[in-house]
């Protein structure tokens, strides 16, 4: 099974209403994502969140596959890092 990094904490979880999904090319391959791929999970309270994680992404040429979910993207061979975008991507903007 793959690994899973929830940082979210018990309040963000429960006003989460989706989230942007990217495989991280720069982590993926090694270390927790030894032999896989790493994907980053921006949790999002609101649609404007999610749209402004949508175009942060977009500006990285790290981030490759990038789609608004209902889930965090996870596969048993992957390592997956869930955040809130209080916690990451709001020190973007």
């Amino acid at each position: 099974m793959g690994q899973v990094q929830d940082k979210r904490t018990e309040e963000q979880k429960a006003t989460t209403i989706g989230f942007v999904n990217a495989t991280d090319s720069a982590l993926s391959g090694w270390g927790n994502a030894s032999g896989g791929l790493s994907y980053y999970c921006i949790a999002c309270s609101s649609q404007e969140q999610i749209e402004a994680v949508k175009r942060w992404f977009a500006q990285r040429e790290d981030m490759k596959r990038v789609a608004e979910s209902l889930r965090p993207r996870r596969r048993d061979d992957s390592h997956t890092s869930i955040i809130h975008f209080e916690e990451t991507a709001a020190r973007h903007f």
